[in-house]
C-alpha cells in the first residue's frame, strides 16, 4: 500500500490547528506522513503527537513569534478592537475582515506562507495538500498537486447565498478514544473535597473564554465577581493573563487546562462559543451559556439558543442576576439535559473520521 505524504496548511491559531489535527488523525494512525506548516511558536508541539512540522521563517515582528501559540495574536486582536467591549458587533466584524485580509499583518502572513508552501512542496513532494483558511495560496494553486479545502471556521463564511445568514455553523467533533479521566487526576483533591463551608451545591461548572477571549481582563474579572457569590464550584481556564487576576474560593484555575478531559465531569459550561469548545461540549452532552465575543461565535450562540441546547448572553452587559439566573435555569433544565444526552449518543456513534479517511484514500488508486 502506498503511503501518502500530506502537507497541511492551517490557519495559525490554536483552535484551527487543533481542528486540522483532528481531521488528519486517522491518516496519521494508518501510517501516512502528515506535515504541518506552522509558525515558530508551534515548534515541537505537533511532533509530540507524531506529526511532522515545517516551520515558517517568519519576520521578527510577526505576531506569531510569541513563545505560546495564540497569545500574541489574541493581544493583537484586542489592540485592533476586535476583542473587547468598546466596539459594536458590526464594527468588530469589519475590523476582523480588515485584520485578516487587508492589514499589513495579513499581507505579510500571506507572503510568508506562500514562500513556505513553495519550499515545503520542494522538500516533501506531497501527494495532497490540505488548505485551511479563507484564501487559496498561489503556490498551491499552481503546483498541480490535488488539494482539499478545509473549513475549521464556519461554512457560512464561504457560502455567498442571499438566503443564508452571515456567520457560521459547525460540524461536531468527538473524543475518538471515549476516555473518561478521573477529575482528581486533573484538579487538586483539596478543591474537590472543599464543601464551601457546607454550602456546596454539588455542581461543577467549567468556564472558558478561549485563548483569544481570555485576554479581555475586565471581562474575566467580571465573571469571577459574579460567579463568586454562588454555591457552585468553577473550573476556570484563565488564559494568557492568568497572573493579573485572582479567583474566588469556589474556583480553581490554571493558565491552560485539559479541557476535553474536564468536560465530562462538569454540569454546565460557560464559554465564548468558539468552535472547539462548542463541539467538544456537544460531544459530551453538556448545556452551555455562550458569551460571544466576535466572528462566528455570535452565530454559534444564537443557534444554540434557538435550537434549545443552551442560552446566549451579552458578555458586556452582564448583570449578576442575568448570569446567575441563566446558570440556575440550565442546571435545573431536565428536558434540555435529556435532549443533549441523546445528541451526545448520536455524535459518539458516528463514524465520520473513517468516512473521511476512505474518501481521501479513494483519490489515490494505489492507496487502500
Amino acid at each position: 500500500m502506498k503511503q501518502l505524504t500530506i502537507l497541511v496548511v492551517p490557519i495559525s491559531a490554536v483552535g484551527h490547528v487543533n481542528a486540522c489535527m483532528g481531521t488528519t488523525k486517522k491518516l496519521l494512525e494508518n501510517g501516512h506522513q502528515i506535515v504541518f506548516l506552522v509558525e515558530e511558536n508551534y515548534r515541537g508541539k505537533l511532533e509530540a503527537f507524531g506529526y511532522q512540522e515545517f516551520v515558517i521563517d517568519s519576520k521578527p515582528d510577526s505576531v506569531n513569534n510569541s513563545p505560546n501559540p495564540g497569545e500574541a495574536l489574541a493581544h493583537a486582536l484586542r489592540e485592533f478592537g476586535i476583542i473587547g467591549s468598546s466596539t459594536s458587533v458590526e464594527t468588530k466584524f469589519t475590523r476582523l475582515l480588515d485584520f485578516f485580509l487587508f492589514s499589513d499583518f495579513a499581507r505579510n502572513t500571506i507572503k510568508q506562507t506562500n514562500q513556505a508552501v513553495k519550499e515545503a512542496i520542494h522538500i516533501y513532494r506531497p501527494d495532497l495538500i490540505i488548505v485551511d483558511g479563507g484564501y487559496l495560496i498561489p503556490e498551491v494553486a499552481k503546483s498541480g498537486i490535488p488539494w482539499i479545502k478545509h473549513i475549521s471556521t464556519s461554512p457560512l463564511f464561504y457560502l455567498n447565498e442571499p438566503n443564508l445568514p452571515p456567520g457560521g455553523s459547525e460540524v461536531f467533533e468527538k473524543n475518538r478514544k471515549n476516555q473518561l479521566i478521573k477529575l482528581e487526576t486533573i484538579i487538586p483533591q483539596q478543591f474537590i473535597d472543599n464543601d464551601l463551608g457546607g454550602n456546596f451545591s454539588g455542581k461543577f461548572i467549567y468556564v472558558s473564554m478561549g485563548s483569544m477571549g481570555s485576554v479581555d481582563l475586565p471581562l474575566m474579572k467580571r465573571l469571577v465577581e459574579i460567579l463568586a457569590v454562588t454555591n457552585h464550584k468553577y473550573i476556570i481556564s484563565m488564559g494568557p493573563r492568568f497572573a493579573e487576576f485572582e479567583l474566588a474560593q469556589n474556583m480553581y484555575g490554571e493558565r491552560y487546562l485539559a479541557q476535553p478531559k474536564i468536560l465530562p465531569h462538569v454540569d454546565l459550561v460557560i464559554t465564548h462559543g468558539g468552535n472547539n469548545t462548542v463541539t467538544e461540549t456537544f460531544a459530551v452532552g453538556k448545556p452551555m451559556i455562550v458569551l460571544p465575543l466576535f466572528a462566528d461565535q455570535y452565530d454559534n450562540a444564537q443557534r444554540l439558543q434557538e435550537t434549545g441546547f443552551g442560552l446566549r448572553l451579552d458578555p458586556y452587559n452582564l448583570t449578576n442576576d442575568s448570569l446567575i439566573n441563566a446558570t440556575e435555569c440550565l442546571l435545573n433544565n431536565t428536558e434540555m439535559r435529556d435532549k443533549l444526552r441523546e445528541t451526545s449518543k448520536r455524535i459518539q456513534n458516528t463514524n465520520h473520521h473513517e468516512e473521511l479517511y476512505n474518501l481521501i484514500c479513494s483519490m489515490f488508486p494505489d492507496v487502500q
